[in-house]
């Protein structure tokens, strides 16, 4: 007799029971959908075209002080005057505009330009004043920058270098 009372009392959900249940799973999985979207934004390539490499500001970064590194080495020399250094235009291909010499020439990042300025309260003394080892001749303080084309941005930020010149009198 107690078998057929346990048999009769279970006939399954309910109507409101099978609606929640729906309720519940639809609720579930439209989340995961969104959730799932939003992640995958975050793993999805930020470049425009397959040939083009994707866009890292680190990179850029890196590339730029490297470029600055070889352009101070280069422009650090005695070789140099601080007149030829106060014609330099800002460019996007210093080594070619400014006739730099050297082998390796990086190119510089797409969106920058690269500029010297010399310091406008330390003027380099002549080469003939430092190598007199007069205690009034200073070496020249100069700065090199690298400045976006189209605007200071989150994907694009000016970068510096200050140097030192004529390296043997720094």
């Amino acid at each position: 007799m107690t078998n057929t009372i346990n048999q009769s009392e279970n006939n399954g959900m309910t109507i409101p029971e099978v609606t929640l249940a729906i309720a519940m799973l639809t609720t579930f999985t439209a989340v995961f959908v969104l959730v799932s979207q939003f992640t995958a934004g975050f793993f999805q390539p930020m470049a425009k075209s397959v040939n083009s490499k994707p866009y890292d500001y680190l990179n850029d970064f890196n590339d730029l002080q490297v470029i600055m590194d070889n352009l101070t080495d280069i422009l650090a020399q005695p070789g140099y005057s601080r007149e030829e250094l106060d014609k330099f235009q800002c460019t996007n291909n210093p080594y070619e505009v400014w006739e730099l010499p050297g082998k390796n020439r990086p190119l510089v990042p797409a969106g920058y330009n690269i500029c010297i300025t010399s310091s406008t309260n330390m003027i380099e003394s002549p080469l003939a004043s430092l190598s007199s080892t007069s205690d009034k001749s200073k070496p020249g303080i100069y700065i090199l920058f690298a400045v976006p084309i189209h605007g200071v941005s989150g994907e694009s930020l000016p970068v510096r270098r200050i140097f030192c010149r004529p390296s043997p009198y720094c």
